[in-house]
């Protein structure tokens, strides 16, 4: 029997640049001190004519750099690769602090991204959120995530599930949600208006808020799809 298939992706404004952005995550491991390694990775569309050997982060204290790129993943059979960025950063003080990494454009034809125009026409922002505090005892890494797909495949019709595979490497508990993506600058979308989740299409989502399984039991259609 042939199967048909339908891109799942994870967490992605001007249209005349090039679309490629498919999916990505910021992480990061405390050195010493009050500094810290971080990495960007990116899933991104190989056929596209953009390309990105570097991005810009905001690490939340006002100050912004540019990172270079420092190897490239080809995935083979679905024209994707992953991208990694990474670079070091000091703080002068104790804070929360929200890294943003943000680039115009999405992939184009993302069906639940967009609304009244095109996802190629939102930006791809992602973002991680840093706690620095003298009194949490040990320094604070970031989740990490075993499983990163770049895409992830589902078959229509059939029932599909997903875990990211967190791991905390401080033994921090962790809980899941599902989030609204986000727009240039780390600014959200707005659920109901240019994003929504994919039930909206039809079948029913689940997330365990402990264990982090995703299901969409049945996925409807063909499609390209952003969670």
């Amino acid at each position: 029997m042939r199967k048909l298939y339908f891109i799942l992706l994870l967490l992605l404004p001007l249209s005349s640049f090039a679309t490629h952005n498919r999916g990505g995550e910021i992480t990061y491991r405390h050195l010493f001190g009050l500094r810290y390694e971080f990495t960007i990775t990116t899933c991104t569309k190989t056929s596209s004519p953009a390309d990105r050997p570097e991005l810009e982060i905001s690490y939340g204290d006002g100050q912004i750099d540019t990172v270079e790129r420092q190897s490239i993943d080809p995935i083979a059979g679905y024209d994707a690769q992953k991208n990694i960025y990474v670079i070091e950063h000091e703080y002068s003080g104790y804070g929360t602090y929200e890294i943003c990494v943000s680039d115009p454009n999405r992939n184009g034809g993302v069906i639940n991204v967009g609304g009244s125009v095109s996802s190629d026409n939102i930006a791809f922002s992602i973002q991680s959120v840093i706690y620095l505090s003298p009194f949490t005892g040990a320094p604070n890494n970031s989740v990490t995530f075993e499983d990163c797909p770049c895409p992830e495949y589902a078959c229509v019709g059939f029932p599909y599930c997903y875990n990211p595979e967190a791991v905390d490497v401080d033994g921090d508990s962790l809980g899941y949600e599902l989030v609204v993506p986000m727009d240039d600058n780390c600014s959200n979308l707005l659920l109901g208006v240019n994003y929504f989740y994919p039930d909206s299409y039809g079948g029913t989502i689940s997330l365990d808020p402990i264990t982090g399984d995703f299901c969409w039991n049945n996925p409807p259609m063909l499609g390209e799809f952003n969670i």
